[in-house]
């Protein structure tokens, strides 16, 4: 949630001064066990359909999508439709790490429907720094979250791929344990991040707008 805490944060230090603020960063399934174990007073991450987490309560703030991206002037931006079954078997390919996700079992299911398998030489990792340097430097495609790389696809220096592949979109959300007391500062911080990611509705309405226009 690269887009919402940074905003949130700053927001809430500005406006509250000397509270701490400790982030944890991991995969939503994982911090989610800790904030059922109390190690966490909050979790922004992606949906879980399992179950597992029934008895969290859970708020969803907006839509997120995942998109085969490209530096603006790599080949493939040039091409109006793209093959699924060659992009995923691609050496260049760099994706987050996704194990026990919604993401990885869509993505699963699209493999099979293509009836083909992620190349063995892919990169996977957890960074952005690292995603985007790879994007950016070394002319990967990258298969990665629409909240990662908003304002780069917003400015048109990432380009979204368009192929014969379809995967649905996964809710971000905020979860937090039922009958929890919240202080004044949580409740504060909780409202910036409803906010923030309030802004990034708005802004990705313009952006799909804006990419449908320029679609040939």
């Amino acid at each position: 949630m690269n887009h919402i805490l940074p905003t949130a944060v700053s927001r809430t230090k500005r406006r509250l001064g000397k509270v701490q603020i400790n982030l944890v960063e991991g995969r939503t399934h994982e911090l989610l066990y800790k904030l059922k174990s109390c190690e966490l007073d909050l979790v922004l991450g992606i949906e879980q359909t399992d179950g597992l987490f029934a008895d969290l309560i859970s708020e969803r703030l907006l839509e997120e999508e995942f998109h085969f991206c490209v530096r603006a002037g790599h080949p493939l931006a040039r091409q109006s439709e793209l093959n699924f079954s060659d992009l995923v078997s691609r050496e260049q390919l760099v994706m987050p790490v996704l194990s026990s996700s919604p993401v990885e079992r869509a993505l699963a299911l699209e493999l099979s429907r293509h009836g083909c398998e992620l190349g063995e030489h892919r990169v996977e990792t957890l960074s952005h720094a690292v995603m985007r340097h790879l994007v950016y430097e070394d002319d990967y495609v990258a298969f990665c979250s629409s909240i990662w790389f908003h304002d780069d696809i917003r400015s048109g220096s990432l380009k979204v791929l368009k192929g014969n592949w379809n995967l649905p979109q996964f809710g971000t959300m905020l979860f937090r344990r039922s009958g929890d007391v919240t202080t004044p500062w949580l409740s504060y911080f909780m409202n910036e991040i409803r906010s923030a990611a309030a802004g990034l509705r708005s802004a990705a309405t313009h952006t799909v707008n804006r990419i449908q226009t320029a679609a040939p």
